[in-house]
């Protein structure tokens, strides 16, 4: 998926760890099927790719779910604090996102490629 996973998305980007840790510190919370709602910077998003989801299954597995192409693509997450890891074969390296906040029903995430983008994703 050209996004997260989006955009779980893009550069390494490595966030240092402040004492702000909200809601993000277990992993519960983030585990579950997850849509795009909303990026910040929508230029060269497709319909479509709000379409598509993002599945974080316990035990440090995900797969991502690409409307646009029709295409899933599996791999391994982990979270550590307001960092979420998450790698693939089809990445050339991990993707780290940070955390922004979570809830049972919203998570939204900061990836950074040359520009910070946050994403907003609904649970579904």
């Amino acid at each position: 998926m050209k996004k997260l996973v989006l955009g779980l998305l893009m550069v390494v980007s490595f966030y240092s760890c402040s004492s702000d840790n909200d809601s993000a510190s277990t992993t519960d919370n983030i585990v579950g099927k997850w849509q795009v709602v909303s990026y910040s910077n929508p230029d060269g998003y497709e319909p479509c790719d709000y379409l598509g989801y993002t599945n974080i299954i316990n035990g440090g597995k995900y797969q991502d779910y690409d409307e646009c192409s029709k295409t899933s693509e599996n791999g391994n997450w982990s979270q550590k604090d307001n960092l979420l890891t998450i790698t693939s074969s089809t990445f050339l390296f991990p993707i780290v996102a940070k955390i922004v906040s979570v809830s049972n029903t919203t998570l939204v995430l900061e990836i950074t490629l040359t520009d910070t983008e946050t994403i907003t994703y609904k649970r579904i």
